[in-house]
């Protein structure tokens, strides 16, 4: 990616938090910008970028209607950003609630990078983001077993 040429960028989960802020940023650098989210917000909207909603990247749905709005878009940087985050007790350990995050937070950006290689050229970037809570060497909050490969067990 050069600096001195508009980029396309495309992000994922970029109505608020990491998302929005490096939409902006990447806005503000005279980039072109494609904000995927499930719902904007009224900040997003005031960006100016190019605003895609209704894209659930854990469904193949969502999946579809991100490729449709991007057919024919060479991107340059494909922000994989989108994430929830459950809170999870040993005691009271929710399967669904821990597959329903390993669906969005890892499986779901592998699908939508296979789904958008045609957007992708050589020397495209594909980035996985997560937050605080991906590190697994700050494993010391406890719960959140979606996130951390090994419990940290509290009293």
């Amino acid at each position: 990616m050069s600096t001195n040429t508009r980029n396309t960028i495309v992000i994922t989960g970029a109505n608020r938090g990491i998302g929005y802020a490096m939409a902006k940023i990447f806005q503000q650098r005279g980039d072109i910008v494609y904000a995927l989210c499930r719902q904007s917000s009224k900040d997003l909207d005031a960006l100016g970028v190019n605003v895609i909603e209704q894209v659930e990247i854990a469904s193949q749905s969502g999946i579809d209607k991100a490729v449709s709005a991007l057919k024919g878009i060479n991107i340059d940087l494909l922000i994989n950003n989108a994430g929830i985050l459950r809170d999870e007790q040993l005691s009271d350990l929710n399967k669904n609630t821990i597959i329903e995050q390993f669906n969005v937070n890892a499986l779901a950006p592998l699908c939508l990078s296979h789904a958008l290689l045609t957007n992708l050229s050589s020397g495209s970037k594909i980035a996985l983001i997560t937050s605080r809570m991906g590190s697994v060497t700050d494993n010391t909050s406890g719960g959140r077993y979606g996130y951390f490969p090994l419990p940290h067990l509290t009293n």
